[in-house]
């Protein structure tokens, strides 16, 4: 058994938002398409302003902008978001056994077996508990506070076979 026990806070959620985008499997994709859309919207704002045609510049300057800030924007909505959340700055704890995962925290308590999950990502800060596309778990390795991440990682393999240990890239 492996037991993580963590605080709910800004600096929790940014670093498990973070891991997850790195994980995501669109990710090389985005970079592309916000070039490839990056481009003919430059284009068009400089021949708007060329032009003097404001009605095509400054609607391409709020698109180039939100193409180039959307992560800070996503990070802004997520801060606001867990702002108003009941579960904030609460330490819950989470136990990973051949049962499944059981969390608790001083308002709830959860217990998912292993056959709710669809995948599992090891990366260097952690492990990332998949019951979908865009639903996790988020296990960071300095939670860890019984067992070890190998003892995790041997339960989590037993258990779910779509399994990766993914190479942090930052």
């Amino acid at each position: 058994m492996a037991v993580f026990e963590f605080t709910l806070d800004e600096v929790f959620v940014l670093q498990m938002h973070r891991t997850w985008l790195r994980c995501r499997k669109a990710r090389p994709y985005e970079r592309t398409l916000k070039i490839a859309l990056a481009v003919p919207i430059t284009v068009l704002m400089i021949l708007g302003a060329i032009g003097r045609i404001g009605v095509v510049f400054f609607p391409m300057l709020i698109v180039l902008a939100l193409l180039v800030f959307a992560p800070q924007l996503d990070q802004l909505l997520m801060r606001r978001r867990l702002r108003k959340s009941p579960g904030l700055n609460d330490r819950y704890r989470i136990e990973i056994s051949d049962s499944g995962l059981r969390a608790t925290g001083p308002k709830s308590e959860s217990t998912v077996a292993w056959a709710a999950f669809t995948a599992a990502r090891r990366v260097q800060d952690g492990i990332l508990l998949y019951q979908g596309p865009n639903v996790f778990n988020w296990l960071p390795s300095d939670a860890l506070v019984e067992g070890t991440l190998e003892d995790a990682e041997v339960i989590i393999r037993r258990n779910i076979s779509d399994y990766l240990g993914v190479r942090s890239k930052r």
